[in-house]
């Protein structure tokens, strides 16, 4: 990450993301809308991944670090939101703040409410600069 005007922004991106309410040194011009970017993932080893499940974990360079996996979770969750951004052509997004919790549910559709997802959600303002 590198860092621009008081946030920072992803190497392949121009779009400022910030936790804090603003951009220093930057005045909002207007709020465009309200941007997320999730992933709902297999929380622990042993259960049936669906095939987009198992890319997604095989990508991530896996290192049995529990912490070190959320963290690259919370990364490709920061991604969609961005991608959500940019597709309403936002110079930044605010107030960014994530959320993991657990989901109930089975990939088969059936009523086994004992596999257990976890989803991580990416969310901010998405605002147009002056």
């Amino acid at each position: 990450m590198v860092e621009k005007k008081g946030g920072f922004r992803l190497e392949t991106t121009d779009v400022i993301v910030s936790t804090t309410e603003g951009i220093p040194g930057q005045e909002i011009e207007k709020v465009k809308d309200i941007v997320s970017g999730n992933l709902v993932v297999p929380n622990s080893g042993g259960m049936h991944l669906s095939e987009k499940e198992e890319k997604l974990v095989k990508d991530i360079d896996y290192d049995r670090n529990t912490a070190g996996v959320i963290n690259e979770l919370r990364k490709q969750a920061m991604n969609r939101m961005i991608k959500a951004a940019e597709e309403i052509d936002a110079d930044a997004i605010i107030g960014v703040d994530f959320k993991t919790s657990r989901v109930p549910g089975s990939d088969s559709g059936g009523d086994d409410t004992s596999v257990v997802k976890m989803e991580i959600l990416a969310y901010g303002t998405a605002v147009k600069l002056k």
